[in-house]
């Protein structure tokens, strides 16, 4: 019987319970009528009262289900299930006594030989029976299912929720899946120390009473919308030691859950970061009718910036890139979203291939450049130098000499905090850019030209979100350089829009910094990323169940730093709180002369190359 119980399906059950409440409701009216009349009235009417059932049964299940009873199948209906049974047998009396006036009833009394058209108590009699008698019923269910078909090898899980949804959502997990709620968590005052059916929701910094329970698994609903508070619950959760799963909720919706669980990490809860608030009104007019190059356009920080600026009132958008994949997918990522009146040029092309640079400069008029398009991981620098200060600075040279000879009103260099003080390939070749774009500013100042800089970013390619996803997901070891390395991150989106809003700031030979917050420590980040993923720690003295993920660490790579400078000298803040503008240009100015004898020696295929990086940028460690 047990067996048979827990093997029934979602479906099966609840086709057994509205067999249940029919039974329930053609014995409310019988029952209705035997206290208000008598037996043998009863039996003199029983034709009358058949087809009465037939009529009302089918009426009062279709009431109950439209008003989600069966949503709730055992454990935890709560205030819901009343209400459905409420309303269902209010209706139900009011059908009654429709059906009774409109089909013109008469009932014989046995007691008196009269015949009756209308019993006005009975339909009062008929809604207190089946209320009583429906709810009467769950409560017995439950019971009998608790006490006699339990299951103990459902596995216990704690629910946390930080709003109303813990009671749909601990319904949903044990009518769909092989789990039984033990325990309900919630950081909100307005929850804590109620009860769901018998069980009380717990404070989530409760943590010896969290950890006695022996939890398979703590379900996650929602968090605090507040950053700092999220981050406090997140911190809480990773260190209970138990598997942590996130559940996939939208409380928008009418039944509030999808129909599986979800490995996938949300970038904002391992920042905890406030949302970037961008003035949307104050910088469109910048774009409105433009025709704008972005380089690279097809990578992570370019592709995001199509998007974007395919949300202004633009009329022509040209991309440019060199990866023939890359430029496929963020043309069908723009076919997705259906945007008219604008014209999109997809280009495959090097930005060191002046000749195709030329033809497209001359076909169009850019009046705005986004310089995007660099080879960015550090790891790969040191032995691929010439071709790293190829594409990142002589590419630069050729895009601000056609800006300059076809007079582009607006250039902006993307750049990178790895330019501050570099110390390897990659930071070099973009601080010497900037410094290009210093001296061009200056000496052709007929154009805006700016640079802006920001860390590493979130979900791009490369970046370590992915690569510990897919680390963990395989079954470890994930690779961790150093356990107090840091970074400071942004995600793409954020990036952009700051990016963008710079462009409307920026006045003439900017270099803006964006405001990453505080550095994250990689090591922390991927033990965050092993609990939010439902793993544990290897090793760790704690661990008590779940699948164990190792942490090894593989040293620093030649270039890497164990903390990156984000800026040296001194800042200056603009009209948005998270872009700075520095006012030292005269560090830049002060390379002018080793920067043109490289890029001399850059057009010449000189082979001294690297003998002059080595003496005239002595800091830079990863050129063998």
């Amino acid at each position: 019987m047990k067996t048979f119980v827990n093997n029934l399906s979602r479906s099966n059950k609840i086709i057994i319970l509205m067999l249940l409440d029919s039974i329930i409701t053609i014995t409310s009216l019988f029952t209705s009528f035997l206290i208000r009349l008598d037996f043998t009235s009863v039996i003199i009417n029983y034709q009358i009262l058949i087809i009465l059932s037939f009529l009302l049964t089918p009426f009062i299940l279709s009431s109950l289900y439209l008003t989600n009873f069966y949503h709730s199948i055992t454990r935890f209906g709560g205030l819901g299930v009343f209400k459905s049974i409420l309303i269902s047998s209010i209706l139900g009396s009011f059908f009654l006594i429709s059906l009774i006036y409109f089909i013109n009833i008469k009932f014989q009394i046995s007691y008196n030989l009269e015949t009756s058209y209308f019993i006005r108590s009975i339909p009062i009699l008929f809604c207190l029976i089946l209320t009583f008698l429906l709810i009467s019923s769950r409560y017995f269910i439950q019971n009998l299912i608790e006490k006699l078909f339990i299951d103990n090898s459902l596995n216990s899980i704690g629910v946390y929720s930080y709003s109303k949804n813990l009671l749909k959502v601990a319904d949903f997990l044990e009518n769909n899946f092989n789990l039984k709620v033990k325990l309900f968590l919630s950081s909100s005052q307005v929850f804590i120390g109620s009860y769901i059916n018998k069980i009380i929701v717990n404070d989530i910094g409760d943590r010896d009473k969290i950890k006695n329970q022996n939890l398979k698994f703590i379900f996650v609903v929602d968090l605090p919308t507040n950053n700092d508070e999220k981050s406090k619950i997140l911190e809480m959760l990773t260190s209970l030691d138990t598997t942590i799963k996130f559940f996939n909720f939208n409380p928008t919706k009418k039944i509030p859950f999808g129909d599986k669980l979800f490995e996938d990490i949300d970038i904002d809860l391992l920042l905890s970061r406030e949302k970037v608030e961008i003035n949307y009104s104050f910088i469109s007019e910048f774009f409105d009718n433009k025709e704008i190059l972005v380089t690279g356009g097809g990578g992570s920080i370019g592709s995001e910036l199509c998007l974007q600026l395919l949300k202004f009132k633009i009329k022509k958008l040209i991309i440019l890139d060199k990866n023939e994949f890359n430029l496929f997918t963020i043309r069908e990522n723009i076919k997705n979203i259906n945007i008219k009146d604008v014209e999109i040029i997809y280009k495959l092309a090097d930005v060191k291939d002046n000749a195709v640079l030329h033809e497209l400069f001359t076909s169009s008029k850019i009046e705005i450049i986004y310089h995007a398009a660099a080879y960015k991981h550090v790891i790969f620098g040191g032995n691929n130098y010439l071709n790293f200060f190829k594409n990142n600075l002589l590419g630069t040279k050729i895009l601000l000499d056609l800006a300059t000879e076809f007079d582009v009103p607006n250039f902006m260099l993307i750049s990178t905090d790895k330019a501050t003080n570099p110390i390897n390939i990659m930071g070099l070749t973009k601080f010497l850019s900037e410094c290009l774009c210093n001296h061009y500013q200056i000496k052709k100042n007929k154009n805006t030209i700016n640079r802006v800089r920001f860390g590493n970013v979130l979900g791009t390619s490369g970046s370590v979100i992915p690569v510990f996803k897919q680390q963990i997901l395989k079954g470890g070891p994930v690779t961790v350089s150093h356990r107090d390395v840091k970074r400071y991150f942004m995600t793409k989106e954020e990036a952009v829009e700051l990016i963008l809003y710079a462009s409307k700031l920026g006045k003439s030979n900017e270099l803006f910094y964006l405001d990453m917050g505080k550095p994250v420590n990689i090591y922390d980040m991927a033990v965050k990323m092993i609990k939010l993923l439902g793993r544990n720690i290897k090793n760790d003295n704690k661990t008590t169940n779940g699948n164990q993920i190792e942490i090894v660490f593989k040293g620093l790579e030649k270039g890497e730093k164990l903390d990156e400078i984000v800026h040296i000298g001194q800042l200056e803040k603009t009209s948005h709180p998270r872009i700075n503008i520095s006012r030292d240009e005269e560090i830049l100015n002060n390379y002018n002369e080793p920067l043109f004898e490289l890029l001399d020696l850059l057009e010449k295929n000189n082979p001294n190359i690297e003998d002059f990086i080595k003496s005239k940028f002595n800091k830079i460690v990863d050129i063998s």
